[in-house]
């Protein structure tokens, strides 16, 4: 088995409006306030969240680079990805892709992609 891997790439922060202390390495993006929120399945994300997150406190989002994600499904190397339901990666199907998958995985497991 190939264990995850990241190369960071750039980083920004950004501010949960509410807890994210369990949504590390699930996608994001901000909302109309600045804030951040998960992002929603099939929509585009900004980045993947690198940090545990306490509302209000800032947070670093990996917006390029290859990142470790939390899976929501089976993925495997060379799929294109894309955010399923509470900002894990699936394949992708709706045409949303943000990366391709290096190091595949099943539901709730640790993966790399490298972020489009």
């Amino acid at each position: 088995m190939t264990h995850a891997y990241e190369i960071p790439g750039t980083r920004i922060t950004l501010t949960p409006n509410a807890d994210f202390s369990d949504k590390r390495y699930t996608a994001v993006k901000p909302d109309a306030s600045a804030g951040m929120v998960a992002c929603p399945s099939g929509e585009m994300a900004v980045g993947i969240l690198q940090t545990p997150g306490i509302a209000g406190e800032p947070c670093a989002v990996m917006v390029t680079g290859v990142t470790f994600v939390k899976f929501g499904d089976t993925v495997a190397v060379g799929d294109a990805v894309e955010v399923g339901s509470d900002g894990k990666i699936v394949k992708a199907d709706t045409g949303k892709i943000i990366g391709v998958c290096l190091v595949g995985g099943a539901a709730d497991q640790l993966g790399t992609i490298c972020l489009k």
